[in-house]
């Protein structure tokens, strides 16, 4: 059981998925979903912010390109958590760097302010922000499932990055977290409203 790591699977894999973004947030939101109830889309300001978000992030890889060699963008990686509950990845893309052969990335972009803020909270291992706990099961996902080094990316007029060599949280505390039987075992008093 938990953390086998096994790139390409597909969803018909598992009974039911967590996307690696939706580790560490709202475990009564995470309840909600296994129990069949559908999330209500996000407001209009909120998706703005995905929508920059994912321009930023071909804005960051495009600039990454003369000093990188990118590829398998939004690559889908899976993470069994036993169960038949698997953990959903998409990497923004992985790279190597330009003249270092045989050590390829997972590359994962952020806009400016949250990088820097991400970079900070990554080199104290404070995890006390919210966005930048989810920002550590993500990357940690993402670290588990390909076996490689993150490169944490952002552009504001040049690329600046900082590298993880150990993801924040374990493959046993990924699969944890995404086994929705615990979850909702652990969370089955708390109202879903």
């Amino acid at each position: 059981t938990g953390g086998r790591m096994e790139p390409n699977r597909t969803h018909k894999d598992f009974d039911y998925c967590y996307g690696s973004s939706s580790l560490g947030s709202c475990i009564t939101a995470q309840v909600a979903r296994r129990l069949g109830y559908d999330p209500a889309p996000p407001p209009a300001f909120v998706q703005g912010w995905f929508d920059r978000g994912h321009q930023h992030e071909e804005e960051c890889l495009a600039a990454m390109d003369n000093d990188w060699k990118l590829g398998d963008r939004q690559m889908e990686y899976t993470i069994d958590c036993g169960n038949r509950v698997g953990v959903i990845i998409h990497i923004d893309a992985l790279g190597e760097r330009v003249g270092e052969r045989y050590q390829s990335y997972v590359i994962e972009c952020k806009a400016p302010g949250t990088w820097a803020k991400f970079e900070r909270a990554y080199k104290t291992a404070d995890w006390s922000d919210p966005l930048m706990a989810r920002y550590a099961w993500q990357v940690s996902a993402q670290m588990v499932a390909t076996g490689l080094e993150c490169v944490v990316a952002c552009y504001d007029g040049a690329v600046r990055t900082f590298g993880i060599e150990v993801p924040p949280f374990s493959v046993t505390a990924i699969s944890i977290v995404g086994d929705a039987d615990v979850l909702v075992k652990v969370t089955s008093a708390l109202p879903l409203y």
